[in-house]
């Protein structure tokens, strides 16, 4: 979304969390919309929220692993990532940010294994692909990063943004 149209969104929600306190959909897309500006704090401070009204949303906890991950407190992501994780056991989503959030504070085995489960559970998905791609990448496996990103983009469903790291990865190997 362009710029306005993210703060307008962020406005609207904002507003309807303070008509409707106890909207949990209010406070997702809140935390959503704010998470898009890049105010990380702000959503996780949304998502937590709406974690207050209904512990058991999977949607909460995940917004609540996002926000944290992006605002680079990965640690802080892996306790909603499990439970959201235990709710369901074929959700691939969980466990591939589960991945991410390992690989953010360096425990690497852990986030393959993460990754290869989410394969296991939603083959050659692209998002998963693309994130043990960029994690190679900043191990400094950039051809085999690479690969992966080339496999991610063929797929269906990959994304302008899956295009754009593959662009970036041919492009820091010269």
């Amino acid at each position: 979304l362009p710029p306005a149209a993210v703060i307008a969104s962020t406005t609207f929600w904002a507003a309807e969390v303070s008509i409707a306190p106890e909207d949990v959909e209010a406070y997702l897309n809140l935390s959503q919309a704010q998470r898009e500006l890049r105010r990380y704090s702000e959503a996780a401070d949304s998502a937590h929220q709406a974690l207050l009204i209904a512990p058991n949303d999977r949607r909460a906890l995940m917004q609540l692993a996002r926000a944290k991950i992006s605002e680079g407190q990965a640690f802080y992501a892996i306790a909603p990532l499990e439970q959201a994780r235990s709710m369901d056991a074929r959700d691939w989503e969980a466990v591939s940010l589960l991945g991410v959030a390992l690989d953010q504070i360096h425990r690497r085995d852990e986030a393959r294994q993460a990754w290869a489960e989410a394969l296991a559970l939603s083959p050659d998905n692209p998002s998963v692909l693309t994130n043990m791609a960029l994690a190679m990448a900043a191990d400094g496996q950039t051809a085999d990063a690479e690969a992966l990103l080339r496999r991610a983009v063929a797929l269906p469903g990959s994304t302008s943004q899956m295009r754009l790291n593959l662009a970036l990865m041919i492009g820091l190997q010269g």
